[in-house]
Order: structure tokens, then sequence, then C-alpha cells
């Protein structure tokens, strides 16, 4: 129990102080479940972010590899000659 300068009991006074410590207590958890949302918010955004990048490299890199690809024949067509009209390499 909450006691006055004079060492006399003084439960109004302690009813009032315990309620002031309770206030500031709750803002304190407030502010740091709001500052916890938040870092999760920003590691959230974070995340798709480099994943938006990661899928765009990656995206880069098919275009890249389809567009050097180059195919080369391994068994050409024979030449048919308009001369001889026979199929071959002449």
């Amino acid at each position: 129990m909450y006691r006055n300068s004079e060492h006399y009991a003084d439960p109004t006074a302690g009813a009032a102080f315990a309620h002031i410590a309770y206030e500031e207590r709750k803002q304190r958890r407030l502010a740091a479940q709001k500052k916890k949302k938040a870092a999760k918010t920003a590691a959230a955004l974070r995340k798709k972010e480099k994943a938006k990048q990661r899928r765009k490299k990656r995206a880069q890199q098919r275009e890249t590899h389809n567009s050097t690809t180059t195919w080369v024949l391994a068994w050409p067509k024979p030449v048919v000659s308009i001369k001889t009209g026979h199929g071959g390499n002449e």
C-alpha cells in the first residue's frame, strides 16, 4: 500500500500513481507493437521487391540466352543442281 510523506496510508494517491504507471506501460507496449509491425511490413516489402528483381533478372537471362542461341545444320540438305538435275553436293 502507498504511504504519503508522513508515512500514513494513502490509498487514493496510491491508486492514482498505479493508474499513471499503468498508462505509461500501456503507451510503451503500444509503441513497441507499432514499431514491430512497421519492421515486419518493411521486411515483407523488401522480400517482395527482392523476389520481383529476381524474376526480372531471370527473365533477362532467358531472353539473352534465347537471343544468342543459334542453330547449326549438322547435316545440310543436298543441293539440287539445276544443270544436272541430280541431288548431291557437287
